[in-house]
């Protein structure tokens, strides 16, 4: 096959806003698969613990897999762009903001996740993209 294999780092700040690290994003770049003609529905909250994580379920559209964006106090106004698929584990304090406040936090074939690092009291919004391929394509 062909495309590009892409490496990013970031550095990534602590609660205090100090350096702690630095965060790698891993994607490919290849021929993009046809779009999905189905998006996920039902979405729910099934379960909350600490506050801080929750558990979002939802009917799985006909996509190979899903990216889910959260935002902070408002709508998610952005879309994911084809041919990119981020490594992200379901922390959202640690996600992939890729426009000002809108955050992947998920990204797989799953239609019940797990997803953690959210503030408690804060509203939180959410959108799920069904994807085709194994690069977000």
């Amino acid at each position: 096959p062909t495309g590009q294999l892409t490496i990013r780092f970031k550095s990534s700040e602590n609660s205090q806003g100090s350096f702690s690290g630095w965060d790698a994003e891993l994607f490919c770049v290849g021929a993009l698969a046809n779009e999905p003609t189905v998006q996920p529905s039902g979405v729910t909250i099934t379960k909350v613990e600490n506050s801080t994580d929750l558990e979002l379920a939802f009917t799985k559209g006909n996509g190979t897999g899903r990216l889910i964006m959260a935002r902070e106090n408002a709508s998610v106004f952005s879309k994911p762009v084809d041919g990119f698929l981020p490594l992200v584990n379901g922390d959202y304090a640690r996600g992939l903001e890729i426009a000002e406040g809108n955050y992947i936090v998920y990204a797989g074939a799953e239609d019940r996740v797990r997803l953690t690092g959210f503030r408690p009291g804060t509203l939180y919004h959410f959108a799920i993209f069904e994807y085709n391929g194994t690069s977000g394509t």
